[in-house]
């Protein structure tokens, strides 16, 4: 049976923090919440994540200085930025940036979901990939072991 895919979800709000964890539970993820950037990194840390949503405008980090560390630490993170403020001009920059997406709030359960949803297609090529070298590596080992 397949792991439940892993979210960090980053938001100052609690109440979005909460809805959102909500959402995606309901559809089988596993969620992890941080209410800013500092936390989130502590939570990064203790784990892997197969995406992130986090807010852009946090206290203490926000969104665009957790997305720079993200992309140099933990490239391999998708990352889907939100935010109450948009214009054209920062989607592009946050996109620029390295960031998979950019919402506005408010947004719907459903564009949130699409957004994971692609991000996970992505993902089971690379788990697939890495089950399978893990196989070789055994093999590998038990050859060498007889020889």
């Amino acid at each position: 049976m397949d792991r439940p895919a892993k979210i960090l979800v980053v938001d100052d709000e609690v109440n979005l923090l909460q809805s959102l964890s909500d959402v995606l539970k309901k559809k089988g993820y596993s969620v992890a919440t941080a209410q800013n950037g500092l936390e989130a990194l502590e939570k990064l840390k203790e784990r892997y994540f197969n995406m992130a949503i986090v807010d852009f405008k946090m206290p203490k980090m926000g969104g665009m200085e957790l997305l720079e560390v993200m992309k140099e630490r933990y490239p391999q993170t998708p990352v889907v930025i939100l935010t109450g403020y948009g214009t054209i001009k920062s989607a592009v920059n946050t996109m620029k940036k390295g960031a998979y997406n950019y919402l506005i709030k408010p947004f719907s359960p459903d564009e949130i979901l699409l957004i994971a949803n692609k991000i996970m297609e992505m993902r089971i090529p690379v788990d697939n990939y890495d089950q399978k070298l893990e196989g070789e590596k055994k093999k590998f080992v038990i050859r060498r072991w007889y020889e």
